[in-house]
C-alpha cells in the first residue's frame, strides 16, 4: 500500500486469509487497504469482521472510527471508539476519537436546532472525553497531531457553549503543550474578536 500497489496488497492479504482463516489482524489490515482506497463499505465490513474476531489492534479501531467520521456517521464513530476502549481502556487516541465524534454530533445538532439542553449535554460530554484524553496514561507517547486536534475540538466545543473562560483555558494549555502549532494562532485570532473580554490581543 505504501508503494501505491493496492491490488497486490489486497491479493497478498486474501492469500493469507485462505491460509489462516479467522485471523483478526489480517481482516484489520485488509480493512485498512480498503479505507486507503476510499472503499468505505468494504472497509467497514472488514473492520466489523476483525472486531467480531476479538481484534487486539488499537490502530484498527482508530482507523474504523475515523472512517465513520469521514462518512459523517457520528454515532457509529463513537460506538467504534467504545469498542476499542473496551480493549484498550484509557487510551488517548481512542478517547479523542470518541470525544470528537460527540463534538461533531453536538455541532450538527446546534446547526439544526440552535442551543438547547440536548446540545449542551452533548458538548459537556465531548469536553469531558477530550479532557480525559489529554490526561490518558499514554498521552505523552502520542504525536503532537493528536494533541492539536484535541485542543482545537475542545476550543470549538467551548465556542458552541459560548464559554469564554474555558476557551481561554484551553487555548493557554494548547499553546503550552504545542508551542509551534499554527492552528493555535489562527484559532486564537479568530476567537479574539468573538470573545474580546476573555482573549487579549496576542
Amino acid at each position: 500500500m505504501n508503494q501505491c500497489r493496492p491490488q497486490e496488497a489486497e491479493h497478498l492479504l486474501r492469500g493469507l486469509l485462505s491460509k489462516y482463516p479467522g485471523r483478526a489482524d489480517i481482516h484489520a489490515n485488509l480493512a485498512w487497504t480498503h479505507k486507503k482506497q476510499g472503499r468505505a463499505t468494504d472497509a467497514r465490513e472488514e473492520f466489523k469482521r476483525a472486531h467480531q474476531l476479538k481484534c487486539k489492534d488499537r490502530d484498527a479501531y482508530w482507523h474504523w472510527s475515523e472512517l465513520e467520521t469521514g462518512q459523517e456517521e457520528w454515532t457509529a464513530s463513537e460506538e467504534v471508539a467504545d469498542f476499542g476502549l473496551r480493549v484498550f481502556p484509557n487510551d488517548q487516541a481512542l478517547l479523542f476519537r470518541k470525544g470528537y465524534a460527540v463534538h461533531r454530533l453536538a455541532k450538527e445538532r446546534y446547526s439544526e436546532e440552535g442551543t438547547n439542553n440536548e446540545v449542551e449535554k452533548l458538548c459537556r460530554k465531548a469536553l469531558s472525553l477530550m479532557e480525559d484524553s489529554l490526561k490518558a496514561a499514554n498521552a505523552e507517547q502520542k504525536n503532537n497531531n493528536i494533541l492539536s486536534q484535541t485542543y482545537r475540538a475542545l476550543v470549538l466545543t467551548a465556542e458552541t457553549l459560548r464559554d469564554g473562560p474555558s476557551i481561554l483555558r484551553y487555548l493557554t494549555d494548547w499553546n503550552r503543550r504545542c508551542p509551534t502549532d499554527m492552528h493555535y494562532q489562527s484559532e486564537y485570532e479568530r476567537l479574539r474578536f468573538k470573545f474580546p473580554d476573555h482573549l487579549p490581543p496576542l
